[in-house]
């Protein structure tokens, strides 16, 4: 699991595009046929995002000056220094009209409640087997005690 989770990892820090990725883990496969992974780059995002570790893309102006979120989400520049939120391309008009937009920025929000609920349940889980156990509570678990 945690292979997957750095492979990843190098895919997003090296700007590895998709087609490329699923070439790599086809490559490990063949390489490695006893390895345990995920066939393309969808089943790793589909995996990742069950683990609770998958992020929101939220466009921000080149400048740092603001996000393009919420009431401002369909804004073309920004308030502030009136950068363009879009990159230019060379095509012409009939086919911009088909692409999609490319942000000049994007910030990779991590949500985080869903993390402190999978770190709590793991937390409870722990708690829940030494009491089953008869151990005594480690010292985190001790707290928890005193607040029942």
């Amino acid at each position: 699991m945690s292979f997957i989770i750095k492979l990843y990892l190098i895919k997003s820090r090296g700007k590895m595009d998709d087609v490329t990725f699923g070439k790599m883990v086809h490559l490990l496969k063949y390489a490695f046929p006893d390895i345990n992974i995920p066939d393309s780059f969808y089943e790793t995002k589909k995996l990742i995002r069950a683990l609770g570790c998958d992020y929101k893309k939220i466009d921000a102006c080149q400048n740092d000056c603001m996000l393009f979120w919420k009431q401002d989400e369909n804004l073309d520049a920004c308030k502030v220094c009136d950068e363009p939120r879009w990159k230019h391309s060379k095509a012409s008009s009939l086919e911009k009209e088909k692409r999609k937009k490319v942000s000049k920025r994007v910030l990779r929000h991590f949500l985080l409640i869903p993390r402190l609920q999978r770190l709590y349940k793991v937390e409870m889980r722990l708690h829940a087997e030494v009491v089953t156990m008869g151990l005594k509570a480690p010292y985190r678990f001790r707290c928890m005690k005193r607040i029942r």
